[in-house]
């Protein structure tokens, strides 16, 4: 149990005094007040002496029961003594003062007020990380002999103040302690603790509920000494109908610990008790709520009773618990639907009962536990493709590119959502979506467009984004004044650039021919000049590789004829580069010289050469470098280079918008970038077919 359900279960423990405290107790309570910290000491140590004890317990007990409340006295009193003095009094005082009780008397019929108040002062040092110091002061033994020697009096207060003060200091002196619980047992207190569930009082069934609770945690002899009264499951199931909730999340805290040990009593909790479990789900108390959802989190494992958890309403409560406001009760609710969702109806269910919107608003958690376990759900649930347009038209397409995090699970499951929603939107998905697009407007029109710029195929790509206005939608986003709706433009114009870049032809690439064949057999060569130095080459070769040498050696130029031909203005080791890849079709090009081989690539008209330097410089690119990169590919006719630029312009929007040079340039760009997705998308597909799925509604 989390430090936050522990502190929550404390105050489920915590009683009131039936009374005030007295005039005299007042009094001496400003009065130590006033008191330098030597004499309280001294008067602490008094107080706490076995003399004082037995002088005036009343009013020793109702004095410590307020100084341990009181921050500034009680490590004090603590170190003075107080918890021996407490424990003398859970016994003594039944002796001294009044005698032993006769044989099978019961205690009530003696003075309870120091017991009870005793106990009830150990049962809040307990809570305050003082149980060693009360254990070792030997607390237990009697503490479990009052719980054996009283019964539930009927219309008797002080005996329910009595065991609620008992009872509560068991509990906290038992929680996360295997030996305490093994002791309590040992000692015979478990069995006077299950038959006080029969208890008319339901302050009494409340702490007896939580203490079974806390005793069977983890401790399966104590367990067996519950389950063995033939009639407890039934009257647990009956206790889920009190109108406490902090009695039903007890029970519930209870019957899940037992169900853990003993299968077999599965059917008679789903029987008897599933339905007001579900119930409970709605309750006012969250801890009860907490221990309700852990419950079906139990049951949820075991295939019979996912149906019968999903076809009594658990959904609905469900994810109304995903708006709590604590931590591990979202992750449980949705570790839930989690195991729900294995069932493809249930998915639909899920969605349709609106599941989708606070699992999506939980990626924006500042919890890791619930954004994960909100990316495993949804990607649980997208994998019906009837929840997939509810998933886009409310965000979550953005909202899981956008979040990142740190369980590896749920990495993985946001690349299998986003795999999967690609492979839906297309057929009967994707008409809805262009319906919402057609009779949406605002918000959802923006998550649909943004969404299936990078999920839809490029089969459909004319009738989303020139039919359907999708490229005119997100050209508008990128001239709002608004910075994020710029930079969800970008982002989705960046998808469409990169997948138009794919679709472009890729000019001038011939095939390789390291092997030339019989027609180069006694081909004439040709003498290059470049740099002064010769380099001999097949001319047939040369014309063909080249339009620009092609007319070079075809054409009425001085070079057709001359025995030796000059290059001009190209360094040797480019021009030998450049012959490489004229007779192999491969060449590795360093980012260094790519520059110059480009040029000279543009000049030959060596449009694969070409393509290939633009690749090797696109690699490079950076902030800086953009708007010289951007000049360089307009003087040398570099189109892919551009593209690779305004690609990088798009995708980093964060970093370039506040470049000195962003504004000018993106002004230039995005006439040309709209002319070029136009062009691309507009090309028909396949042989002259394209698979769309018909024009705007």
């Amino acid at each position: 149990m989390n430090q936050h359900h522990h502190d929550e279960q404390q105050e489920v423990l915590d009683a009131t005094l039936p009374h005030p405290p007295s005039a005299w107790t007042i009094i001496l309570m400003q009065k130590l007040k006033d008191m330098p910290n030597d004499e309280l000491e001294t008067f602490f140590i008094a107080l706490c002496s076995a003399e004082f004890n037995l002088a005036t317990p009343k009013q020793l007990v109702s004095v410590l029961l307020e100084l341990v409340q009181d921050e500034a006295f009680r490590k004090l009193i603590v170190y003075c003594g107080a918890i021996p003095a407490l424990v003398r009094h859970l016994s003594s005082p039944l002796e001294e003062q009044y005698g032993s009780p006769p044989v099978g008397l019961p205690v009530e019929a003696g003075d309870l007020f120091v017991e009870a108040v005793s106990a009830h002062t150990l049962s809040r040092l307990a809570a305050l990380r003082y149980q060693k110091l009360i254990i070792d002061a030997g607390a237990l033994p009697p503490l479990v002999d009052l719980l054996k020697r009283t019964h539930d009096g009927l219309n008797s207060p002080r005996m329910s103040f009595l065991l609620r003060g008992v009872i509560t200091s068991i509990c906290r002196l038992a929680f996360e302690n295997t030996c305490i619980k093994t002791i309590v047992r040992v000692e015979g207190g478990i069995r006077p603790l299950v038959k006080l569930l029969w208890s008319v009082d339901e302050d009494v069934c409340r702490v007896t509920v939580w203490t079974l609770a806390i005793l069977a945690m983890d401790n399966v002899e104590n367990q067996n000494q519950i389950i063995s009264n033939d009639s407890i499951l039934d009257r647990l199931i009956l206790m889920l109908r009190s109108k406490v909730p902090l009695v039903q999340g007890g029970v519930v805290c209870l019957i899940r610990i037992l169900v853990e040990s003993y299968p077999g009593i599965r059917s008679q909790v789903i029987d008897g008790a599933l339905q007001l479990v579900i119930g409970i789900l709605s309750s006012s108390s969250p801890l009860s709520q907490n221990q309700a959802v852990k419950l079906l989190d139990l049951l949820v494992t075991y295939s019979d009773c996912m149906v019968h958890i999903a076809q009594r309403g658990a959904i609905p409560p469900l994810i109304e618990l995903l708006h709590s406001s604590d931590a591990q009760t979202i992750h449980l609710a949705a570790v839930v639907l989690i195991k729900l969702a294995e069932d493809t109806h249930n998915q639909a269910g899920i969605a349709a009962l609106g599941g989708i919107l606070p699992l999506l608003e939980l990626l924006d958690s500042n919890v890791e536990s619930c954004r994960s376990t909100a990316a495993v759900a949804l990607c649980r649930l997208v994998q019906n493709e009837d929840t997939v347009v509810e998933f886009i038209e409310k965000g979550g397409f953005q909202k899981l590119q956008d979040r990142e995090f740190g369980n590896q699970i749920a990495r993985r499951c946001v690349i299998y959502t986003l795999k999967a929603l690609k492979k839906k939107i297309h057929g009967r998905v994707l008409s809805h979506l262009l319906h919402s697009i057609s009779v949406a407007e605002g918000d959802i029109r923006k998550r649909v467009f943004l969404a299936l710029a990078p999920l839809s195929s490029p089969d459909d790509y004319q009738t989303i984004f020139i039919d359907y206005g999708g490229l005119e939608f997100l050209f508008n986003l990128m001239k709002s004044t608004n910075p994020q709706h710029r930079r969800e433009g970008s982002l989705g114009l960046s998808k469409l650039v990169d997948e138009a870049i794919l679709l472009t032809p890729k000019t001038g690439a011939a095939q390789s021919q390291v092997c030339l064949g019989e027609g180069y057999i006694d081909n004439p060569y040709v003498t290059l000049l470049v740099e002064g130095k010769r380099f001999y080459a097949h001319r047939s070769r040369l014309i063909e590789s080249s339009d620009a040498f092609r007319a070079m050696f075809e054409g009425d130029y001085a070079e057709r004829n001359a025995k030796e031909t000059a290059i001009p203005k190209i360094r040797f080791k480019v021009f030998k580069l450049m012959l490489r890849y004229i007779y192999t079709r491969t060449v590795k090009v360093s980012p260094i010289i790519a520059y110059r081989l480009l040029k000279a690539a543009d000049r030959f008209l060596l449009n694969g050469l070409k393509r290939l330097c633009e690749n090797v410089i696109a690699q490079d690119i950076t902030v800086d470098t953009i708007p010289i990169l951007l000049e360089f590919s307009e003087t040398f006719h570099a189109s892919f280079l551009r593209r690779f630029c305004i690609l990088f312009i798009l995708e980093q929007f964060d970093i370039v918008r506040d470049t000195t040079w962003y504004a000018p340039l993106i002004q230039i760009i995005l006439p040309e970038t709209r002319d070029f997705l136009l062009k691309t998308f507009s090309r028909e597909i396949q042989d002259g077919t394209r698979k769309g799925v018909g024009g705007p509604v």
